[in-house]
């Protein structure tokens, strides 16, 4: 099977979500099969792991992105009946390149990296399969309904929403079949369209890199990691430092928290302190796992399944979450992660587990087993070959 993975960044090195899981299914599925990867050209300098990436592809091909004028395309997109997110991915260059590399390595599989890439032009004759990391008009309702009312990130977000949505579904609908990080987004799709043949791919974690280590972490340290300019990352920082964290220091004097990951925006670098702190971009976050005490998820907004969640469990680390921030995952409260929903509730959990290393090392070891038989790389790799050919003899059926 011949199969192209299309991508809106390069998928290496695997150093944050959406990265972590492209490449590791691609490695997966090259195992048995040629696998291209057509992305546009990262943004960040100094990429390093091209070399690891390109010893088992094809080939990996990366186009220039448009110039970024964000806040002009987000005016645009408001007199169109298009959304931002078609407007701002979409490019002709993307597209000629999309062309030539199908026809010119008789591509069978089309692997479509988010719905926003969905916005290109599939040439006849492969099948289609769009990997929906998340349910991304799931997102943007829920980024809409966590405005502040009457202000005009809201007005602009509802616009959005519902453009994209109807962008969204039409795409998946067009697409032989769609996998899904999670049985709640399966359920979602399905509310708006029963004919969708939809496969869950979980996201997977590398339990061999993510390891327990026998190093004691820096005392009442609390960590969260992620792309932090990312707007749920974003919002879900804020949230900790500014309403749970001062409950949390009255129970806990030297509890300390380290948001690490990603380029950190002004609003966030604004809130740091002794007590505070932003990393920015880190070469390898498992340093940042290991000197965790607790790892804290306090997000507000997101959809599909968190990488984060699943490689803090691998790593040993007891986690406490909102329930959407763990959403998907099938994780038990009080078994193997503890979930709160207030600033009370959330300050309450990590303080007892920092009095309490021994549930905390119960919690984490009850993680470390569930990511284990639960999301291992191989077994997530196993479902996406399904999926892959699935859409494959369906697409071989219709031309029949």
């Amino acid at each position: 099977m011949n199969v192209l993975f299309l991508s809106p960044y390069p998928p290496y090195p695997p150093t944050f979500g959406g990265s972590v899981r492209i490449h590791h299914l691609m490695k997966q599925v090259a195992r048995r099969h040629k696998v291209w990867s057509l992305s546009y050209t990262s943004t960040v300098d100094g990429l390093e792991g091209r070399d690891e990436f390109e010893a088992f592809v094809e080939a990996t091909v990366e186009v220039p992105r448009p110039p970024e004028r964000k806040r002009l395309t987000q005016m645009l997109s408001l007199a169109s009946s298009r959304s931002f997110q078609k407007m701002a991915h979409y490019s002709d260059a993307m597209q000629r390149e999309l062309d030539s590399m199908v026809y010119e390595n008789s591509i069978d599989v089309v692997v479509v990296e988010f719905s926003q890439m969905a916005c290109f032009d599939i040439p006849p004759g492969p099948a289609v399969l769009i990997d929906e990391h998340n349910v991304e008009w799931n997102l943007l309702q829920r980024e809409w309904e966590a405005a502040s009312p009457a202000s005009l990130r809201r007005l602009y977000a509802g616009q959005e929403f519902r453009k994209f949505r109807r962008e969204e579904m039409a795409a998946l609908a067009r697409a032989d079949l769609v996998t899904v990080t999670s049985p709640r987004d399966r359920e979602l799709l399905l509310e708006d369209d029963q004919k969708l043949d939809i496969h869950v791919v979980e996201n997977g974690v590398d339990i061999e890199f993510f390891q327990p280590v026998e190093r004691a972490p820096d005392p009442d340290t609390l960590v969260f990691t992620g792309t932090m300019h990312y707007h749920p990352n974003t919002q879900a920082a804020r949230w900790f430092v500014e309403d749970i964290l001062p409950a949390l220091a009255t129970e806990v004097p030297g509890v300390r928290f380290v948001g690490a990951g990603g380029q950190v925006p002004d609003e966030l670098a604004a809130l740091a302190t002794e007590q505070v702190q932003f990393t920015g971009y880190v070469p390898d976050i498992r340093e940042w796992f290991h000197r965790a005490q607790v790892f804290v998820v306090p997000l507000l907004v997101g959809g599909g399944t968190r990488f984060k969640v699943v490689e803090a469990m691998a790593a040993g680390k007891p986690v406490v979450s909102t329930r959407l921030g763990a959403e998907g995952i099938g994780a038990t409260h009080g078994e193997n992660i503890l979930f709160a929903d207030t600033p009370n509730d959330f300050a309450r959990e990590v303080a007892d587990l920092l009095a309490d290393p021994e549930r905390a090392a119960e919690l984490a070891r009850a993680g470390r087993s569930f990511v284990e038989q639960n999301f291992a790389w191989e077994v997530i790799g196993e479902r996406l070959e399904t999926a892959l050919q699935s859409a494959l003899n369906k697409r071989e059926a219709r031309s029949l």
